[in-house]
């Protein structure tokens, strides 16, 4: 038996099977909905029930009861009990449909006893101009992905990556103990719809904590390389572990230079958020330092006032007022 969907303010409409989700059956049909991990963790996909019902097999991570009974569902999860009518984005203009490409590891670099710089060079990917703050997806044997942001704005094929171990995890096991220079991994690329959206005369907060900060470099370093990065205040942190940089076995790469950059921002045991680092355009200040080489972020804090310097050894959580003050924003 088959439902018919409409996508209400479009025009469009298309089927969907018994066995199919409402994303799966969109996608056949060449109607491409907003979507990302298409397993109902991320919540990109989520659409408003207009008219009719849905159901799923296993209820999804990135839906709260109270969303549903707001009329909100997940795509890549729903399955129609009945014609709908629902409310949905679409791809924008200039969508890249993610692919399968061969990557080699071009270099590791261990940034601390559970954090590695990762390079892959994919040379079929080299005209791919993704947005910064997308990642990839590095398939395993069994087609199971594990997702990670770039780090570094495109460079003609050429891909980095902050992987954190995870106790068990069947890629970061693998990447800290059996991959070397010179494997080839399975990839699928660009995924995501974390980007850079500017507003013409606001400044820019940015969070990040660990790894997280990926995708936040990769973003600052493509704004600062098009001269394009207006006043940002950046947080990030992360645990502060007092156990030494472990070299990788010999005949593997060392720790790179990149490690100092990582580890240099880490901040004391229990602040909320981290040191606060004032970034600023090109020629704008002192704030912003232009990397030597490219792919690669340069930060550090804002303490020629020495009131500043005392507000960031004692932080305290900044509340709305405050922000605003620091970003030079109006109400």
């Amino acid at each position: 038996m088959t439902h018919q969907v409409t996508i209400a303010g479009t025009g469009l409409r298309f089927e969907v099977e018994t066995d199919e989700t409402v994303l799966e059956a969109a996608m056949r049909q060449d109607i491409v909905l907003m979507h990302d991990c298409t397993y109902g963790g991320c919540g990109t996909c989520r659409i408003r029930l207009l008219e009719g019902a849905v159901d799923y097999e296993e209820w999804p991570f990135a839906l709260a009861e109270d969303e549903a009974a707001a009329g909100h569902a997940l795509a890549c999860q729903a399955r129609p009990k009945g014609d709908l009518v629902i409310g949905a984005r679409l791809r924008p203009e200039g969508w890249i449909a993610p692919d399968l490409y061969l990557a080699t590891v071009a270099g590791i670099d261990l940034l601390s006893h559970d954090v590695a710089h990762l390079t892959l060079s994919v040379p079929e990917a080299a005209e791919i101009a993704y947005h910064p703050g997308q990642y990839l997806n590095v398939m395993l044997d069994d087609g199971a992905p594990r997702s990670f942001s770039m780090a570094s704005p495109p460079a003609a094929g050429v891909f980095d990556f902050h992987i954190r171990r995870v106790p068990g995890g069947r890629f970061t096991d693998s990447l800290f103990g059996g991959v070397s220079v010179g494997d080839e991994l399975e990839v699928e690329l660009p995924h995501g719809e974390f980007r850079f959206r500017s507003e013409p005369g606001r400044g820019v907060l940015m969070v990040a904590g660990g790894t997280g900060l990926a995708p936040i470099k990769c973003i600052l370093e493509a704004q600062a390389a098009a001269d394009a990065l207006p006043e940002t205040l950046l947080y990030w942190g992360r645990p502060v572990d007092p156990r030494p940089l472990s070299p990788r076995p010999a005949g593997g790469p060392g720790a790179g230079p990149a490690a100092t950059d990582l580890r240099s921002r880490a901040v004391d045991p229990g602040r909320r958020l981290g040191r606060a680092d004032r970034l600023r355009p090109r020629g704008g200040g002192p704030g912003f330092r232009q990397p030597a080489r490219p792919g690669r972020l340069s930060v550090r804090a804002a303490a020629d006032d020495r009131r500043r310097a005392h507000r960031l050894r004692r932080p305290r959580p900044p509340d709305r007022a405050h922000l605003r003050r620091q970003l030079q924003l109006h109400p």
